[in-house]
């Protein structure tokens, strides 16, 4: 499906449903699509969850939640899997802590060297790595049960005069106990640097081998740039680039293109910049064809210089998916995993393909894979969220959101995926705050965009809503929106994607133009793939509507409209309680030459609470001259005003 707006945890094609539209981070099919091809209005992003936490004031004084580390059960580690480890970074003792980069180079190559071997599954460097700067330190115990592995592996150096000495212990996470521990003393130089790291990790990783009972070697060679300072660069971009915030990543870049000018045959850097480049359409500010631009030539020059490199693969399933060469996406995934087995963020690339395909329980699946390597990623625990919520498990998904906030409480998702639960429960208020939350975590994060855009829409904020994005297509929106049609319709030809500038053409009640934007997006999707549900029954029917009065591929629509109706079929009103699949309820009756069948639909919704502007829409003409649809337009009208009027004192209150 052609997007316009992909997003590496916001998306993934074929969404089935409202907790769909809810759950969409994470990573990929646009926002626009999801929003106009299958669906009467916007998609919902991501939310937030409850916890066992404690409330500290950040710097600026804001309630924030930290970890709660005494809420862990050490009990909980998987005691099955004993062939697993965490390499925690090492710690700079040196009088003057000036050999920071050098330790944490030391536990880089460690890390590597035990991720090639197979059948030891090592917790990824995000999540291993992200314990160094807590404190209080949590304990062995708790660190265990977070990253549920079975040995730890952590150390010191301390450099005095021109001998470096290397510590490192390995600890039995069950027992608390220590397996091993050795020292390591080696004349340092600025000469020796690369050497010194490789013949400690390779004496460490030997001796692992031994006490694990390992019997794979490392089939892994370690790329690196010309000199320790420009590996020191590139592993600081990396850090950057995993915070995914646009501040850091356009650190990210600069550091990945000094790292590039400094050996331009370093692939890893290609591959990161790359990375970046692509992150930035969601959470950096970027277009989505801006930001595969800049990613391609990376990508290239990656697979040019290291064509069986995980990290170069998985950056080419990551553009893959962006340019929705879903099956060749998912090839180089898979390749990606076989080049390195330990490698999260590949399993992440192959569950988001899977999901385009359709394939939700691999796709899941995959998801539980680069969790169990990076088991604190916000990434990757938003999109295993947002797939329970599709295969219709709330409660499964709440208890990730709740991971996602306790180990990432200043990153936007967790607070996104929370605001969407609250919305699908009817709690527009409760979502409008969480959405604000997840706001002032990442100002550009896509998903929070369109959750505050969907809430200012269904209210009648139209000013709000302009002011989010600047898109043609959400400025036609809300000039329709403030009943400018005049300004919609000077807008809607720069909007690039068929089947957003056929939704605004409905809207503008222009049924000749919109219709062969429809037939061109019909025609680019096989019937195979085309996504139906209850919820997005209304946007599908705006299309049949459409395409019928124009005469255009009457078989076809023929049997869309069937297909749509059959989700109705023996359904009441009383069987839903969201709005959009009640609104499809009511257009299936509208189409059906029922017009008043349809009045039972509207009116729960209006019973319910549920505030939308969809009863504008051309498709409920045969309804206006209605007594009943009249009050009802006009309950709906005072609940958007009442619930408009909350929002604003929430955004202009002193909290």
């Amino acid at each position: 499906r052609r997007t316009e707006s992909v997003s590496e945890e916001e998306s993934i094609a074929h969404i089935t449903g409202r907790r769909l539209d809810l759950a969409i981070i994470a990573g990929l099919i646009l926002v626009a699509i999801l929003i106009l091809a299958t669906s009467g209005r916007g998609n919902m992003p991501p939310t937030d969850s409850l916890l066992q936490s404690a409330e500290v004031k950040n710097k600026s004084g804001e309630d924030r939640i930290e970890p709660s580390f005494s809420a862990l059960d050490a009990d909980t580690i998987s005691t099955s899997d004993q062939r697993s480890i965490a390499v925690l970074a090492f710690e700079d003792i040196t009088q003057n802590r000036d050999q920071d980069y050098f330790a944490r180079g030391i536990s880089e190559e460690l890390l590597n060297s035990l991720s090639s071997i197979p059948g030891l599954r090592v917790a990824s460097r995000t999540s291993a790595f992200a314990f160094s700067d807590r404190d209080p330190r949590p304990t062995i115990s708790e660190i265990a049960s977070a990253l549920d592995v079975a040995h730890i592996l952590e150390g010191s150096i301390r450099k005095s005069g021109q001998t470096l000495r290397i510590t490192a212990q390995l600890i039995d996470t069950q027992t608390d106990g220590q397996i091993w521990s050795d020292t390591y003393d080696r004349p340092l130089s600025a000469e020796n640097l690369f050497e010194v790291q490789d013949d400690i990790a390779d004496a460490i990783v030997g001796e692992l081998r031994t006490r694990l009972e390992l019997t794979g070697s490392p089939n892994l060679i370690l790329q690196r740039p010309v000199d320790l300072e420009t590996y020191e660069i590139y592993l600081r971009a990396r850090e950057l680039q995993s915070k995914r915030l646009p501040e850091t990543l356009r650190a990210a870049e600069a550091d990945f293109k000094q790292v590039i000018a400094a050996d331009p045959r370093f692939a890893p850097a290609h591959s990161g910049l790359a990375d970046t480049y692509l992150l930035m359409a969601e959470y950096g500010g970027l277009t989505v064809a801006e930001s595969s631009a800049l990613a391609r030539p990376e990508v290239e020059a990656a697979l040019t210089l290291a064509p069986q490199s995980a990290e170069a693969l998985t950056s080419s399933a990551m553009l893959s998916l962006r340019e929705n060469e879903i099956e060749t996406a998912r090839d180089s995934a898979q390749a990606a995993i076989t080049a390195n087995p330990n490698y999260a963020l590949a399993y992440h690339r192959l569950g988001m393909a899977e999901n385009a395909l359709g394939n939700y329980e691999a796709g899941l699946a995959a998801f539980e894979q680069a969790r169990a390597r990076d088991p604190l990623s916000a990434a990757i625990l938003g999109n295993i969220a947002y797939l329970h919520l599709l295969l219709d498990a709330p409660e499964k998904a709440a208890e990730v959101i709740d991971d996602i906030i306790r180990w990432n409480p200043d990153a936007a998702t967790g607070y996104a995926l929370k605001a969407g639960l609250a919305l699908d429960d009817g709690d527009i208020i409760t979502a409008h705050d969480l959405f604000l939350k997840a706001q002032s975590r990442n100002p550009e994060a896509a998903n929070v965009k369109v959750g505050l855009i969907d809430i200012y829409v269904r209210v009648g904020l139209a000013n709000r809503a302009a002011a989010i994005d600047d898109s043609a297509f959400n400025q036609a929106r809300t000039a329709l929106l403030a009943g400018d049609k005049e300004r919609a319709s000077s807008l809607v030809d720069a909007i690039p994607s068929d089947s957003a500038r056929a939704r605004i053409y409905y809207d503008l009640d222009d049924l000749t133009a919109a219709a062969p934007l429809y037939l061109a997006y019909l025609e680019s999707v096989s019937e195979g793939r085309l996504t139906l549900s209850a919820e997005r029954a209304m946007g599908s029917l705006q299309m049949v509507d459409s395409l019928n009065k124009a005469g255009l591929a009457p078989e076809r629509v023929t049997r869309l409209k069937a297909d749509v109706n059959a989700l109705f079929e023996d359904k009441t009103p009383r069987d839903y309680e969201d709005f959009d699949a009640l609104l499809g309820g009511a257009a299936v009756s509208v189409l059906g030459n029922n017009p008043e069948e349809a009045l039972p639909w509207i009116e729960r919704i209006v019973a319910l609470r549920l505030p939308t502007d969809a009863l504008s829409s051309p498709l409920f003409k045969p309804l206006r001259s209605s007594p009943d649809f009249i009050q009802f337009s006009k309950d709906m009208d005072a609940l958007r005003s009442e619930i408009a009027g909350q929002i604003t004192a929430q955004i202009e209150g002193p909290d």
